[in-house]
């Protein structure tokens, strides 16, 4: 277990809940389906998001990797800084090389996103589409038990890291586990109201069953502007699907900026 995942893991776990705001049709997908829908990250709205470009290629590698196919004499390649045009070809090779890896990579690799907080005015407003879709409270402890389940290529759980300046990742030339994670988790400041929990997946096989144990979802919280018609298609749904969960309607206070709640069931 690579480091990142382990001191990520232990973080989680000490939360009681963690969050996820999805859309009204997103909800309703989920309550139908039972399970959690993972993303490429290739499809995030964040173009720095796992972007290939965040990773530095070590230029040793690159100059084995020429030293192998017999490029140029070993003599000449390991002095290509004394050459501008060589230089120049090793950093050409060196992005295409990395860029190619990462988006390799990429293809196998989906992520669920989730929150630390709930009542997040602006995630309301991004995730559940103006405050129209839903809040899902997870029990944190029981989906890491679910997690176990698909041992040995469970999802991962990852704390994002939010940072002002870019520092790139040095690759080696194969990915281990910790560069991967690290990658993975990645984003820019703006973004740190999120506080972000992900849970990716590196590998699955097809037709695996992700379906959600019935206990596993806590509360659901309706968006103050979902129509009366679609928060009781809500409750409905929730009531048959995952039955224990609490269902409350989120409203506007009347003394602070920020949203509270009131139960239904």
């Amino acid at each position: 277990m690579a480091k990142n995942e382990i001191n990520d893991i232990y973080y989680v776990a000490k939360l009681d809940s963690i969050y996820k705001y999805v859309s009204l049709e997103r909800g309703i997908e989920f309550f139908k389906k039972k399970a959690l829908n993972f993303n490429s990250p290739l499809e995030f709205n964040d173009p720095f998001d796992c972007n290939p470009s965040l990773i530095e290629l070590d230029n040793k590698y690159v100059i084995e990797l020429l030293k192998e196919i017999k490029f140029l004499d070993a003599h000449v390649l390991d002095n290509y800084e004394n050459d501008p045009l060589l230089s120049t070809f090793i950093n050409l090779t060196k992005h295409k090389t990395v860029w190619n890896a990462a988006s390799e990579t990429l293809k196998n690799v989906k992520i669920t996103c989730f929150s630390e907080k709930k009542h997040n005015l602006l995630m309301w407003s991004h995730y559940s589409r103006n405050h129209t879709g839903l809040c899902l409270e997870f029990d944190t402890k029981k989906l890491i038990s679910w997690t176990a389940k698909f041992l040995p290529k469970s999802p991962v759980f990852l704390k994002v890291n939010y940072n002002i300046l870019r520092e790139n990742i040095m690759h080696s030339g194969k990915f281990d586990n910790n560069e991967l994670f690290t990658w993975l988790k990645t984003k820019s400041k703006d973004w740190e109201y999120e506080e972000e929990i992900r849970l990716v997946w590196l590998e699955t096989e097809k037709g695996v069953d992700r379906r959600l144990p019935t206990d596993i979802l806590k509360h659901v919280y309706i968006g103050n502007r979902m129509k009366e018609n679609e928060q009781n298609q809500i409750v409905e749904l929730c009531k048959k699907s995952f039955s224990n969960a609490l269902i409350s309607k989120a409203y506007l206070s009347s003394t602070k900026f920020c949203i509270e709640e009131k139960r239904l069931l």
